[in-house]
């Protein structure tokens, strides 16, 4: 995975640096050094970013939970 695939699948997802790292269990520091090329990644990362790209919507975008009255 190159830094634009990591930086372009970020913004494709709608998130921000915070909200990535947050969703992979990654710093921010470490999405950034992978989006700007200064860090390699690695393949736990690479996998862990990977499936985070996979799913359709943003966290902040999942339906709300119905409930019961």
């Amino acid at each position: 995975m190159t830094a634009k695939e990591v930086h372009q699948g970020r913004i494709d997802r709608g998130l921000t640096q915070g909200e990535l790292a947050k969703e992979v269990g990654l710093s921010v520091g470490s999405i950034n050094s992978y989006e700007h090329g200064t860090r390699s990644i690695t393949k736990a990362a690479e996998s862990k970013i990977s499936l985070a790209f996979k799913r359709i919507k943003p966290l902040n975008e999942q339906p709300a939970q119905a409930t019961l009255l």
